[in-house]
């Protein structure tokens, strides 16, 4: 059965300010009553307070604080960008020429050979970004440390293939979401492959696919101009049902009330308690070089939305996790992200 969300803000005060506007000092927050009240990546105490679980802080921009809801993450070195096809110097690939364009992936930890493997989208031929749509295929890249240069090792998918979600199953198996020809390869030989197609029967634009800690499969998919999510118990027979269609708020660009708002590319993931959690790239239209007076400052790049069953969601709306500087992580979440596009995050939670 298909079941509509019912949204809940983090707060139960209305934001009436233009999204990333401030007036001073936030009201504090109502006192919290459960979880949910501390966007899911927190603990409500009984006195009404929520406490924050790393790498989590309360906001501090908008009208009233949400709590829990932006990523406390220190800004990293201006000479040194973690990159794939820069420089060999570990320092070196914020000024040197970066041929291959590539978009979007995420890596996996291999526990066996202790490397971090990387599956990106890039354009074949060294073509340009704007190629994509016919020169897109998915590489495979690997690096000692994650946050090092990563060295292209094979082609998992020839073109065309975009927006690579790589994943590894609760069986050992290396599994790549992605749209183009077929949509979900694996290989159960670790990540070199080979790999094989798998059925999927869900036509799923920007894939983020997840493991419920039970083993469920999930994955979010962003269609019609919003949030879709399923779920698969077993994902080997390549069948999928819906579990929620995500109405987004007015804040986020839901309901058409905001024609400039708009958020895609989601990255779905559980915390240790199997809440549900997006980071997803929102844009605001209006921004742009140079600045436009009415845009969102700083510029809008990111959301956090949570659910606690993957029906009813919470959506924050005050301020950002994260914004357009590229930061490295306090705790144990490393944001790495362009200004536009996908939101890539390593959780070694």
């Amino acid at each position: 059965m298909v079941t509509t969300v019912r949204y809940i803000l983090a707060t139960a005060a209305a934001v009436t300010l233009p999204i990333g506007a401030t007036s001073g000092t936030p009201a504090p927050a109502p006192p919290c009553k459960t979880d949910f009240d501390c966007s899911l990546n927190g603990h409500c105490e009984s006195s009404g307070v929520c406490s924050c679980r790393l790498p989590w802080k309360d906001s501090t921009r908008g009208a009233v604080v949400e709590p829990c809801s932006v990523l406390d993450v220190q800004p990293h070195p201006n000479d040194y960008i973690p990159a794939y096809g820069g420089g060999l110097a570990r320092k070196s690939t914020a000024w040197m020429e970066q041929n291959p364009s590539s978009w979007g992936g995420n890596m996996i930890f291999d526990r066996v050979d202790g490397k971090y493997h990387l599956y990106v989208s890039e354009m074949a031929g060294g073509k340009g970004l704007s190629s994509w749509h016919t020169a897109s295929e998915i590489v495979h890249a690997v690096a000692s440390d994650p946050l090092d240069q990563f060295v292209k090792q094979d082609t998992v998918l020839k073109p065309w293939a975009h927006n690579a979600a790589p994943i590894l199953s609760p069986n050992g198996t290396y599994l790549v979401f992605h749209i183009g020809t077929g949509n979900v390869h694996a290989s159960v030989a670790g990540p070199n492959g080979p790999w094989r197609e798998v059925a999927f029967n869900v036509d799923c634009n920007n894939p983020a696919p997840a493991f419920h800690p039970n083993g469920t499969a999930f994955v979010m998919c962003h269609n019609k101009g919003g949030y879709e999510l399923y779920r698969s118990g077993d994902l080997w027979s390549g069948a999928w049902s819906m579990v929620s269609n995500l109405d987004e708020p007015v804040a986020w660009g839901g309901g058409g009330k905001q024609p400039y708002l708009r958020a895609e590319d989601p990255y779905l993931y559980f915390n240790s308690n199997g809440d549900f959690h997006v980071l997803g790239h929102r844009m605001d239209f209006r921004d742009g070089y140079p600045a436009n007076p009415n845009q969102t400052m700083p510029v809008l790049v990111s959301g956090h939305a949570f659910s606690a069953d993957g029906v009813t969601w919470g959506f924050n709306v005050a301020q950002q996790p994260f914004d357009t500087k590229s930061r490295l992580g306090m705790a144990r979440c490393s944001i790495l992200r362009r200004w536009s596009g996908r939101t890539c995050c390593l959780m070694t939670q």
